[in-house]
């Protein structure tokens, strides 16, 4: 158990490192790169994020299955093979999309960016994959390691490439560089150990085999994690068509400051918080007295934060960031209900996999993706504010009926 813990830990320090140092950095970044370069930077980043979910379709996560690595492998060439089809169809459709409807690009010049898509969502997938196999052979300390150096490589590139080109292309650079680095860093790990099995058991009938035996992969988790990833991705998208890259920016930069530490904090209390409930639900039957306990000390523990930071955001980014950025810290206020409700919800809902929901979770998480677009179809006749609050009531009402369905779930009965 304690080489369990270690082997947890050492992944959530490193991980923690990783997404912490960007925070860090984003002072002067704010300053070397506009609004603007950010808002096309988001486009960028979401088009790449949503893509690069689905890019292996979902196999990735069967990497761990095999109990031998001789057949393991296999799932690991179906996810490359799977990954270059994907990534040459991005490429296809941008350059279709560039000849067909131009307008849709140029008109923010957005166009500068979507050729560097197919690359990314190739990288990532690689990334993810070569992860999952050091996942595999325990090698956490090396995931770790990886995952700091890639964050330092991605600010160090992107500080260079703001001073030697103007606009978003420097801090598009900046996160490809970290993705080969990573992926190079990962491949040399990986063949010291593995070099044998992994260059010299390939077998196409095998792989097919494979992709046949864990089928259920993109058969149920496909789609809902589409929504979900689209959910949150697909803000950045819209805002920059509807509103232009200036406003997107401001809504990347206060995601990226505000809603990434909720995220890693919540996700680190559900690291905890998952096995008490799991236990108890099944020793016992019922969670009840413990989710309603810990949902209290979230509800009160967030409830003070969340007001200083309402009243103080507007004043906190125009001094850490700079004077164009008070626009960053009005989208902070708007979307605050919904950051302290996914602060709370997000621990406890994961009720759902426990009482094996997940058919549930997937029909609730096409309704959410539902909603943002839906925000958007009314917003863009007013203006950004009225959107943001369009989203931001949308959002916080999934999370309460999250909150409302996880309870619901936590007895057998």
């Amino acid at each position: 158990m304690s080489t369990t813990k270690n082997q947890i830990f050492t992944l959530m320090t490193g991980t923690s490192l990783a997404q912490l140092l960007p925070i860090l950095a984003m002072p002067l970044l704010s300053r070397i790169y506009s609004p603007e370069d950010f808002g096309r930077y988001a486009f960028y980043l979401s088009i790449s994020a949503i893509i690069s979910a689905v890019s292996c379709a979902r196999y990735e996560h069967a990497i761990f299955l095999p109990k031998e690595k001789r057949h393991a492998i296999n799932v690991v060439y179906c996810c490359l093979f799977i990954l270059t089809i994907i990534s040459l169809s991005s490429f296809l459709i941008v350059v279709l999309l560039q000849l067909t409807v131009p307008q849709i690009f140029n008109k923010f010049s957005l166009d500068k960016v979507v050729y560097f898509i197919p690359i990314t969502v190739f990288l990532t997938g690689l990334n993810q994959v070569l992860i999952n196999w050091l996942n595999r052979n325990n090698e956490y300390r090396k995931i770790s390691k990886v995952r700091v150096l890639q964050s330092v490589s991605v600010i160090g590139s992107s500080i260079a490439g703001g001073y030697l080109s103007a606009g978003p292309q420097g801090l598009i650079a900046g996160n490809i560089v970290g993705l080969i680095f990573s992926c190079f860093l990962m491949a040399r790990f990986s063949l010291s150990k593995d070099e044998e099995i992994l260059l010299g058991s390939y077998s196409k009938n095998r792989v097919i085999v494979t992709a046949k035996r864990y089928k259920n992969f993109p058969k149920f988790d496909l789609l809902a994690t589409f929504f979900n990833i689209s959910s949150h991705q697909l803000p950045h998208t819209l805002l920059n068509i509807f509103f232009g890259p200036k406003v997107a920016g401001g809504y990347y930069m206060a995601q990226k400051v505000f809603g990434l530490p909720i995220n890693l904090i919540s996700g680190s209390i559900q690291e905890v918080l998952r096995q008490k409930l799991s236990y108890t639900f099944a020793i016992k039957g019922d969670s009840r007295s413990l989710f309603l306990t810990t949902l209290k000390w979230l509800a009160i523990g967030a409830a003070v934060p969340t007001l200083l930071i309402y009243l103080f955001a507007i004043d906190i980014f125009v001094l850490v960031f700079g004077s164009e950025w008070q626009s960053a810290g009005v989208f902070v206020q708007v979307l605050l209900p919904a950051f302290y409700f996914r602060f709370i919800c997000f621990p406890l809902s994961y009720m759902f996999y426990i009482a094996e929901k997940q058919r549930v979770n997937l029909f609730g998480q096409g309704v959410f993706f539902s909603t943002i677009i839906l925000s958007f179809i009314i917003g863009k006749n007013f203006d950004v504010i009225y959107t943001l609050y369009l989203v931001m009531t949308f959002n916080a009402l999934f999370y309460l009926s999250y909150l409302f369905l996880s309870y619901k779930f936590t007895s057998k009965n």
